[in-house]
């Protein structure tokens, strides 16, 4: 059995999409992105010799899903509530005991969805993430929230900096070298 280093780090858990799969591997000199649609696998490597910025900006996707789930659970939790005042007003009994049945189901559903929306705010606000390279701008489909893709720069921003600054000098975040880059001569 081999002791040596694997090729590649997972940055991120495979995040399941429309167009397929999507997760992020650091390699030594390189990002990955491998994106998985059917029987179609893709790769897109950027180096670290080549990134511009890193760019990440807030989106709406949190504030769409928690409109529709909430949308839903309403609908159900409301469907519930009729069907159980239907259930009270009702004189035959095989239709109190259908509306009571109903009712649960609609009930449990709809606070189901409630669950879901809650559990959608708590993960955070959402963003797309995207690389600036000299040919051009590129969006990473994984991940989508903001606090996911602090703890994904933290982790591969000591190797962007060794690639990039003189010498392979670490010392320092990449807001300190931005802005003792934009600081003149002397």
């Amino acid at each position: 059995m081999s002791d040596s280093k694997p090729l590649y780090e997972r940055l991120t858990r495979p995040r399941f999409g429309l167009n397929g799969t999507g997760s992020l591997w650091l390699g030594k000199d390189h990002l990955l992105l491998v994106n998985n649609t059917f029987a179609v696998e893709r790769y897109r490597r950027w180096y670290f010799s080549d990134l511009q910025a890193i760019v990440m900006r807030r989106t709406s996707m949190r504030l769409i899903w928690n409109l529709i789930l909430s949308a839903l659970a309403l609908m159900l939790i409301a469907g519930a509530g009729g069907c159980l005042y239907g259930s009270t007003t009702s004189t035959v009994s095989d239709d109190v005991t259908v509306l009571v049945v109903m009712a649960a189901f609609f009930g449990l559903l709809g606070f189901g969805f409630a669950a879901a929306a809650m559990v959608n705010t708590a993960m955070g606000p959402s963003c797309a993430l995207y690389i600036q390279t000299p040919h051009g701008l590129d969006r990473l489909t994984t991940p989508i929230r903001v606090e996911a893709v602090e703890k994904l720069t933290a982790r591969f921003q000591p190797p962007i900096l060794a690639a990039q600054t003189p010498g392979g000098n670490q010392g320092g975040t990449l807001r300190e070298i931005a802005t003792a880059l934009d600081q003149p001569l002397q």
